[in-house]
């Protein structure tokens, strides 16, 4: 059996079963509001789900844990990039790295598959990290020497697979300038469309992914030190994970867009990625997809401008929309043909996605979203019970105008209709109700806006923003093709997106196919 110093595998199985979360504070703090401070409101509450409403915050709770092990992931825009076996994604992310200056880590490729466990890769200046992290949601470092070794045929100890204890890697990498700096992309298991039939799940939204659930893996009982071979591990609790069909699928569902890369060296896109999709729920949903055709390099320009031809006929009859096809050579970082209908190449889809998130102000909409319940509950509640008090009040008016009610003689409908009011005055909903409800998502909120704020995510990058020369459309300061008018801003001339020809700036119609840049 292989030693501990000799296997970057074992290193990494090791670490990841032996390390332990370590709850930051404030979410700590988040918990005990909602057992004691939710809890106890919700005990009054028993006309509305609190069930439901007490998972959302156990969720949101989750969420928290997750961004403090990794805010730099979490503040960003996350792109997937996924694909089939041997579709390039690896080479097509390490075409995207900055090869100036020293030497950097790049992704392994190969023919055969590469990507053991999903891994978020962000833009750094800095030298380059990786951290793993666990099922119990717990953070570890690795060795870029280990890491390098985290490949899917070698990702296996026996018949143990890494995967079994490690939920996702991160790596910080530097990216060629204003690419990925406030986006992030995840460099996805590539599955295996000969094997995946009996491991599809349900069809999905998108939206039904838990990402903070738990998998009690157990601990190594003996010191690190100590373990020499994967036979002194204590690997009880290990549960192997799902194919890589869906843990591509779950990684997936995580992401806010997706690029999809099929190789044109095998032709257009490939008939299991189109039922790959399907199930996933693109063309249901609106998470934006574009298309890439890597490996352009191998094929001539009228073969790739056939296969990207017969990708678009494909998605279109399928009903799956996009936001654009265009062929890559990963050899060369370019994109070589764009498809006539695309409005944007897949760098330009990159930097159009450049941007952080409002962790703070997400959280709140889903808090709000809870609370609405209760919010419009009580709201209700609170005007019947004066429109009740109103009619009771009419009654007991009435009855005195009448004659039937009369001083100095107390009829048993009166005192009926006193035990009435007191009995509702007890139980009626009154806008103090209302101000608790407010309360208890107030002190929530200010919570999750402490949390944020302790890990700098509540200074979200906003871009300066400047006017397009052409249209005079507002544009974010830096952008060098008006996605209206499609005027390059240093007045060099207007794109065609019909045919990709270049016009003299001011132009009205495309000298070469007649595209009319007025038209909107």
């Amino acid at each position: 059996m292989a030693q501990l110093q000799e296997s970057g595998v074992l290193t990494i199985l090791q670490n990841a079963l032996e390390v332990q979360p370590e709850p930051h504070p404030l979410v700590t703090k988040f918990d005990h509001l909602i057992d004691k401070d939710f809890v106890d409101f919700s005990r009054l509450e028993s006309g509305c789900d609190n069930l439901k409403a007490y998972i959302g915050l156990q969720h949101i709770k989750q969420r928290l844990q997750e961004i403090a092990n990794f805010p730099e992931i979490n503040s960003k825009t996350v792109i997937a990039v996924g694909g089939g076996f041997s579709a390039g994604k690896s080479s097509f992310i390490n075409s995207l790295l900055d090869n100036t200056g020293k030497e950097q880590l790049r992704l392994a490729t190969g023919t055969r598959p590469v990507t053991a466990v999903p891994s978020y890769l962000v833009h750094s200046n800095d030298l380059v990290e990786i951290c793993g992290v666990n099922y119990k949601n717990a953070r570890f470092t690795i060795a870029a020497s280990d890491y390098e070794e985290l490949k899917h045929d070698s990702a296996r100890i026996g018949a143990i697979r890494v995967g079994s204890a490690i939920k996702y890697c991160t790596v910080k990498l530097k990216f060629k300038p204003d690419l990925l700096e406030q986006c992030c992309l995840i460099d996805i298991p590539g599955y295996n469309p000969g094997t995946n039939d009996s491991n599809i799940l349900p069809e999905s939204d998108g939206d039904d992914i838990d990402m903070g659930g738990e998998i009690d893996l157990g601990f190594l009982e003996e010191e690190p030190d100590a373990v020499q071979s994967i036979d002194e591990l204590n690997v009880s609790g290990i549960e192997e994970p799902s194919s890589d069909y869906n843990i591509a699928r779950d990684a997936i569902a995580k992401a806010d867009c997706l690029i999809w890369l099929f190789s044109l060296e095998h032709g257009p896109l490939p008939a299991n990625d189109l039922e790959f999709l399907k199930k996933l729920g693109f063309g249901r949903n609106d998470k934006p997809i574009y298309f890439v055709g890597n490996k352009a390099d191998i094929r001539t320009p009228s073969d790739v401008k056939a296969c990207l031809k017969q990708t678009r006929q494909t998605l279109d009859d399928a009903g799956i929309a996009y936001v654009g096809i265009c062929a890559f050579s990963s050899k060369s970082g370019q994109v070589t043909i764009r498809q006539t209908n695309s409005n944007l190449d897949v760098l330009e889809f990159i930097r159009q996605h450049n941007r952080s998130k409002d962790i703070a102000q997400q959280i709140d909409e889903t808090l709000q979203a809870i609370f609405s319940i209760y919010f419009k509950k009580i709201s209700a509640e609170v005007d019947f019970s004066k429109q009740v008090l109103a009619k009771l009040e009419t009654v007991e008016r009435q009855g005195m105008l009448e004659g039937v009610f009369r001083p100095g003689k107390r009829l048993g409908i009166q005192d009926k209709l006193d035990e009435l009011k007191e009995e509702f005055y007890l139980r009626r909903k009154a806008p103090s109700d209302l101000a608790t409800a407010r309360k208890v998502k107030d002190k929530l909120s200010a919570c999750v806006k402490e949390f944020c704020s302790s890990l700098d995510l509540d200074q979200v990058a906003t871009k300066e923003t400047t006017f397009c020369v052409g249209c005079g459309k507002k544009l974010e300061a830096g952008t060098k093709l008006c996605p209206n008018c499609h005027s390059f801003q240093d007045c060099s001339g207007r794109k065609c997106p019909k045919c990709g020809s270049i016009a003299a700036f001011g132009s009205y119609f495309c000298s070469k196919c007649g595209f009319n840049f007025n038209k909107k």
